[in-house]
C-alpha cells in the first residue's frame, strides 16, 4: 500500500508539472456504485473525467491484464468509451514510474508493455479534445431529436387529415369541442421536444430545468 500511495504522489507531482491542475486530479473517483478509479483527471466545468489513470504496484503480465479489465469496466460504466485511459508501474529513474496508454481495442496480452509513453498529453489538448467530443455527442442527439420530431410531425399530419376526410364522409364528426381536444392532445404530444408551442389560441412552453448554484 506505501508503494503505491508513492507511486500516487510521484505521478500526481508528475501532472501537475505538466500543466494539470490540482482540483483536476481527483484519488479514487468514484464512477458508480461498483466502479472506483485509482485518479481521474476531471475536468472542472464539466464534472466529466478526461483521463482515466490504474496504478499497479508490480509490472507483470497479471496486473496488466488485471487493469486492462478495469479501464474497460470503467469506460463501460462511464459509457464512453473514448476518454484516454493509462496503466501506472513502479519504475528506477525520472520519472520513477512507466506509463502506457490503454489501446481502445487493447487485448490482455503484453502488447502494451511495448508501447510505453514519455509523457501524457498536454492538459489543455486533452480538455479540448473532451470538449469536442462532447459537443458532437450533443448535436448528433439534435439531430435524433429533430429528426423523431419531423416523422412525429408527418404522423400527426396524418392522423388530422384522415379524421378531416372522415368528417367530410360523416363517418365521424369533429366538434370545436373536440377540435380543441386534439390540439391539445397534439401539444401534449410535441411540447417534451418543442421549447415553445402555440396552438389554437394556447401557448404552450416547457420548462427549463433549474440549474444548480456552484
Amino acid at each position: 500500500m506505501e508503494r503505491e500511495r508513492s507511486l500516487l504522489i510521484s505521478l500526481m507531482e508528475y501532472l501537475t508539472a505538466h500543466g494539470y491542475p490540482e482540483e483536476a486530479l481527483v484519488f479514487e473517483w468514484k464512477i458508480d456504485a461498483r466502479h472506483m478509479v485509482d485518479l481521474a483527471v476531471i475536468d472542472p466545468t464539466t464534472n466529466r473525467p478526461i483521463a482515466l489513470f490504474e496504478l499497479k504496484r508490480r509490472k507483470n503480465p497479471q496486473n496488466l491484464s488485471m487493469a486492462t479489465r478495469q479501464l474497460a469496466a470503467y469506460k463501460k460504466a462511464l459509457g464512453d468509451d473514448q476518454v484516454p485511459t493509462y496503466i501506472v508501474f513502479p519504475a528506477e529513474g525520472i520519472p520513477p514510474f512507466e506509463m502506457y496508454h490503454l489501446k481502445k481495442d487493447a487485448s490482455e496480452s503484453n502488447e502494451l508493455f511495448d508501447t510505453q509513453i514519455e509523457r501524457v498529453p498536454d492538459y489543455s489538448v486533452m480538455k479540448n479534445s473532451a470538449i469536442s467530443k462532447e459537443i458532437l455527442k450533443t448535436e448528433r442527439q439534435r439531430r435524433s431529436t429533430l429528426d423523431w420530431f419531423q416523422v412525429m410531425c408527418y404522423l400527426l399530419a396524418g392522423a388530422v387529415v384522415l379524421l378531416v376526410v372522415l368528417d367530410f364522409l360523416g363517418i365521424v364528426r369533429i366538434t370545436p369541442e373536440r377540435l380543441t381536444l386534439i390540439g391539445i392532445i397534439i401539444a401534449l404530444i410535441i411540447v417534451p421536444v418543442a421549447s415553445k408551442l402555440k396552438i389554437l389560441g394556447m401557448e404552450f412552453e416547457r420548462r427549463k430545468k433549474e440549474e444548480k448554484p456552484d
